[in-house]
This record gives C-alpha cells, structure tokens and sequence, in this order.
C-alpha cells in the first residue's frame, strides 16, 4: 500500500502536469542543441579528447530552439569532457548532447541519480517505444520521449531506478 500510492499520485500528477517536449528542452545547464560548441567552449574549458570524421548522410535543415539552421552533410566531431559528451556537425553546431553527472540537469530539473518515477512525472508517458530494456546492457532500463519529427528526442538511461545517463538532440535512440 505505501508503494502504490506515491506511484499512483506520480500517475495522476503526470496526466494534469507533463507536456510534450519541445524546443526548451534541449539543453544541459548552458550547453543547448542548436547553439554553436564555440560559445561553449568558453566555458567548459579544454576537452579530454575530440573525434572528427566524415559519416555518409544528406544533411538537412533543422528547426531548433526557434530557429532553423541548415546542417552540412558528412562532417561530425565528437568533443570528449568529464561525464559530458557533445556531438557537433558541420560548422561546430551542437546536435547531441550526453552527460553522466549531477553537474549538469535538463531544463524540467532532472539529474543523473533522480528516479524513474520523478523521470515521468516532469515529462509524462514515455513515447511508444519508450521504457525498454537496453538491448546492449539488460540492467540498465530506458525512458524515451521523441518529438513528433521523430529526429528529435531524450534518452534517460536508468539503473537500479535511477538515471544513470541522459541523453539529447537530433537522432537520440538507446
């Protein structure tokens, strides 16, 4: 009985109070989807180590955080820092963003160490496809929430019922 209700208000309070996510979301404290890994550079400093290659795709035109910017085709970079990971394309525009450490939150307040529980009560019923096992790791459990574009989302990767990782930005699958 002590179980059922906090889960049941969690539910109830989930249906009254989670929305779609949408273009807000997408960012971890001051590093957003959409701005530029230069502007974050000033202030996460030296990164331990940075990936760049080429990946066969199209490129495209995205809309994030109100605005629409046009991504080049066939040039990442990955930008390696303690417990974050940012992914970039073309020009250095910021498209994935990874962290592993209560340092950093999501703009509804979840860190890494809060509950599942907490997990759906800021952001609602997982998308269809969401709440699953992780097929690469069958203790770790994950929360998905896709936008309707389908290229947009955030991954909330859970351990023991506790976020263990989030992440977030264009393509995000577990």
């Amino acid at each position: 009985m002590k179980i059922i209700l906090p889960l049941l208000f969690v539910i109830l309070t989930t249906k009254l109070s989670a929305q779609a996510i949408n273009d807000s979301d997408f960012s971890a404290g001051p590093i957003a989807c959409g701005a530029y890994i230069s502007e974050c550079l000033q202030f996460l400093h030296t990164p331990k180590s940075v990936e760049t290659d080429d990946e066969p795709q199209t490129g495209g035109k995205v809309h994030l955080d109100g605005r629409d910017t046009v991504i080049p085709p066939n040039k990442y970079s990955i930008y390696q820092f303690d417990s974050l990971e940012i992914k970039t394309r073309g020009a250095g525009l910021i498209d994935c963003i990874t962290f592993s450490a209560r340092t950093f939150k999501t703009p509804r307040g979840i860190r890494v160490g809060d509950s599942m529980e907490k997990v759906i009560s800021k952001y609602g019923k997982p998308s269809e496809d969401g709440q699953c096992a992780d097929e690469t790791d069958p203790e770790e459990q994950v929360i998905q929430y896709c936008r309707d574009n389908g290229a947009e989302g955030i991954v909330f990767f859970c351990r023991k019922g506790r976020v263990s990782r989030v992440s977030m930005g264009l393509c995000v699958h577990p």
